[in-house]
């Protein structure tokens, strides 16, 4: 047998750990409101014999739950499960991508509905049936919005986005309640209002020119450098149910990366 054959065709799985297991297991719980938006959950040594294992192996597996802000722990009082709406600051500094340049004025944001519709998954673009792996006949709501600051009288484009919404989990999204909703950040209004909590996300960004269509609409001088964000996100249990396309305008605006 040749050495080097059989090498390369040995593949390494990366196992999951026990309290991997233990936080997926915990997020399912969430996820079949088992435990709501801010519910404490049981103590470590409560959960340790719910799940079967060691208050040690729990403890890591909150642990993941709270860096990925789907659980909160306060010292004292507990782990609870995390009102988006009541930590609007830290979700978005998680989802939030988009900030003014340190020169800029502080000038409140305006986000506008341009468009919505439901329409069959068979009708959209193949990424998007991709990212949130539909069939034909599934329905998916398609939202259209601008973000933009008012500012000497003009309005100024801070962003563009498209929403692709799994319809079957944002049964309770209407025109109204999306155009109208006050909460700091979507996702918020995600859990709040349709019951979907937001609990990860991949992101591609590309530097493109802004499309005809937009340019024109209001009265940007083309060609206008932009970044191009293309983002899946997932609900617990790391299902996707939103697909978003953002043009980020860059003239004012820079895209932030922390790690």
């Amino acid at each position: 047998m040749d050495p080097n054959k059989e090498f390369h065709s040995f593949s390494l799985e990366r196992r999951e750990t026990l309290f991997e297991r233990v936080a997926a297991e915990v997020e399912k719980q969430i996820e079949d409101k088992r435990w709501r938006v801010g519910d404490f959950l049981p103590n470590e040594v409560e959960l340790a014999a719910l799940f079967g294992v060691s208050q040690g192996t729990v403890r890591r597996a909150l642990k993941i739950l709270v860096d990925k802000g789907i659980l909160i722990r306060q010292q004292g009082r507990g782990t609870f499960v995390a009102d988006y709406a009541t930590t609007a600051g830290a979700v978005a500094n998680r989802y939030v991508r988009l900030l003014p340049d340190t020169n800029e004025p502080d000038l409140p944001t305006e986000s506008r509905v341009e468009s919505f519709e439901v329409v069959r998954a068979a009708t959209l673009p193949l990424e998007v049936v991709r990212a949130l792996a539909l069939q034909e006949k599934d329905e998916v709501i398609h939202v259209k919005r601008a973000h933009l600051i008012r500012n000497e009288g003009r309005e100024l484009p801070v962003s563009f986005d498209e929403h692709y919404l799994v319809a079957s989990d944002f049964k309770k999204l209407t025109p109204q309640n999306f155009a109208r909703h006050r909460d700091r950040v979507l996702y918020a209004f995600y859990q709040n209002e349709c019951g979907v909590t937001i609990s990860s996300y991949r992101e591609e960004v590309k530097a493109a020119f802004l499309e005809e269509e937009y340019a024109s609409r209001y009265g940007i001088p083309t060609p206008e450098p932009i970044l191009i964000g293309r983002r899946t996100a997932c609900t617990l249990g790391h299902r996707p149910v939103e697909y978003r396309i953002q043009r980020y305008m860059t003239r004012h605006y820079h895209f932030l990366i922390q790690m």
